[in-house]
């Protein structure tokens, strides 16, 4: 069973093609969620243009492996994978203080 109604599917069809913002503005408007009234105008076969996706402007990603090999080398710990020993982190800590 369908939450859509006649009338709601009429309204979809006369506002379409759609996007984000209007789909955000029938599901507030409609008390939907934003994925159901994206997933109806699809299912209708309507036209509909997604927000565009963010791109990170951060710069390189530094992996956390990198990290840690750079605190392993500049503390002259033992140079293995995986994370600290807490032996290896009370050395961490002394050089901090």
């Amino acid at each position: 069973m369908s939450v859509y109604t006649s009338t709601m599917e009429t309204q979809l069809r006369q506002s379409a093609p759609h996007s984000y913002e209007t789909a955000q503005t029938f599901a507030h408007s409609h008390g939907l969620s934003i994925r159901s009234v994206i997933s109806k105008i699809k299912s209708m076969g309507l036209d509909y243009t997604p927000k565009p996706k963010t791109v990170s402007t951060g710069g390189p990603t530094i992996k956390k492996v990198e990290i840690v090999e750079a605190i392993r080398s500049t503390l002259n710990l033992s140079q293995r994978s995986g994370d600290f020993t807490k032996a290896e982190l009370m050395v961490i800590l002394e050089n901090l203080a």
